[in-house]
């Protein structure tokens, strides 16, 4: 593969085009590569119902634990490199320590005897010590939010009424721990239930009281009880009220609670000023406490993706140049802006990357992603992936002629600027093809045989 025709660095310059900066093509990089490092890395992966450890190089496999469901793997902070803490991912009701490759996965058991799973999302604080989830009592079958300390293995109850569908939100001063300025946010449900042998006569019952409706599919056959200490459904329909959103301390017990209206909630954030943020639709964001929206979008523009930290989002839109030249290309293209929040609220508005269209309705292939480390971000548009430097205010074109599917999100490395992504083009040989992408070193190609999934959970920093 050739570095002249994957390598691409695009910079603004100045050219107004409908009162914005256009970018353009300033440099075909003429890269020779460097020699391979003697190690790439390890990947924590879910393959055929399980998570393991895997060389990128070698493709040798160090298992950690059962996972019949990808959707319930959640990997901490120390997995991906943000924190100076240990590993540990949480596997559906269950919590292993990934160890370096060769020693064994250590594993412990969430619940407790008086609690039953709910298939909760799963949430790490950001110094990678704690993580929350909800659990229903056995007896009452009240939901209860519980926090979980790894290196302690103690749990404690935070509250009731948490709804298991949506992850805790950890506020950014939580990242030196559960001090006093520390908040944690998270949605309550109760819900109001009918029973169909008495008239439809309404009672209020919490979640999993009477009426039992996990946020994920049951395993075949849970029907109609509780079995294996997770709640199954029975026939009665129910109707969420109340919902409140709610900002907890952890350490002084203190909170504030906010009531919204019954449309979906998708996520919960704060804002690095500390405010809690709900998503209705996905990717859009209201003020907890004012429901106003957290960003302006333009008329006509998508939202693309929203940083984790919520000081940044990226919305996508097509325009004309204003003096377009060629009747018959039209000029159309698709402008690629970056919004940034400053401490007293105003935004500032830059465009990162346009594209030449032939067809006006094409946008991007995939959500762009963030880097937590370095704040950079890649997307995926045509068969592109673009890196966007953020200190550099630079876009750069790291491979090129991508086709298919992506099976994953790109994983980003913990120590050094390359990603990692999953795609369909197996050539024959696989469903799966792993990528890793450095643009100093030659791209690696795996081709993954896996009967029952694969999935890239996170690029671990041994």
């Amino acid at each position: 593969m050739n570095a002249k025709n994957n390598f691409a660095t695009f910079r603004p310059y100045a050219s107004p085009i409908l009162g914005v900066v256009a970018i353009g093509l300033i440099i075909m990089a003429s890269l020779i590569y460097q020699p391979a490092a003697a190690k790439t890395g390890f990947l924590l992966i879910w393959l055929n119902h399980k998570v393991y450890v895997m060389d990128i190089d070698s493709q040798e496999i160090y298992p950690v634990g059962p996972a019949p469901r990808v959707a319930a793997i959640t990997p901490s902070p120390g997995c991906l490199g943000q924190v100076k803490a240990p590993c540990w991912v949480v596997i559906e009701d269950k919590i292993y320590q990934v160890n370096a490759p060769g020693e064994a996965a250590t594993g412990h058991d969430l619940l407790q005897d008086d609690e039953t799973w709910l298939n909760s999302a799963m949430s790490w604080s950001p110094d990678g010590l704690h993580v929350a989830y909800t659990v229903a009592h056995s007896l009452t079958q009240r939901s209860e939010l519980r926090l979980y300390e790894p290196p302690t293995q103690q749990a404690e109850r935070l509250g009731f009424d948490s709804d298991p569908t949506i992850a805790v939100a950890w506020s950014h001063d939580c990242a030196a721990g559960l001090g006093a300025t520390c908040e944690i946010g998270y949605k309550t449900v109760v819900t109001e239930s009918y029973d169909l042998q008495k008239n439809l006569t309404p009672t209020l019952s919490y979640l999993g009281e009477g009426v039992k409706s996990p946020p994920l599919p049951l395993n075949e056959g849970d029907v109609g009880g509780i079995k294996g200490g997770r709640v199954s459904i029975n026939a009665s329909p129910k109707t969420e009220i109340s919902p409140t959103l709610v900002a907890y301390n952890p350490t002084t017990h203190s909170q504030h609670e906010w009531q919204i209206s019954l449309e979906p909630v998708f996520e919960l954030r704060w804002s690095p000023d500390n405010r809690l943020f709900y998503s209705r639709p996905s990717r859009h964001f209201y003020s907890a406490e004012s429901h106003e929206a957290a960003y302006h979008v333009p008329k006509g523009a998508t939202v693309a993706n929203v940083s984790p930290d919520m000081a940044e989002m990226i919305y996508y839109q097509t325009f004309t140049l204003s003096d377009c030249q060629d009747a018959n290309r039209k000029c159309v293209y698709l402008g690629l802006w970056l919004v940034k929040y400053g401490q007293n609220g105003a935004a500032q508005r830059q465009l990162i990357y346009n594209a030449d269209l032939v067809e006006p309705v094409k946008g991007l292939n995939y959500i762009p992603t963030w880097s937590r480390l370095t704040h950079d971000l890649v997307f995926f548009q045509e068969g592109n992936l673009v890196y966007y430097d953020q200190d550099k205010n630079e876009a750069a074109i790291w491979y090129k002629s991508l086709r298919g599917k992506l099976r994953s999100n790109p994983i980003f490395a913990p120590n050094k600027q390359a990603v990692a992504f999953v795609d369909n083009q197996g050539n024959g040989v696989s469903a799966y093809r792993l990528m890793i992408i450095n643009p100093w070193l030659q791209p690696i190609e795996k081709f993954i045989v896996a009967e029952n999934g694969f999935q890239i959970l996170a690029w671990l920093p041994f």
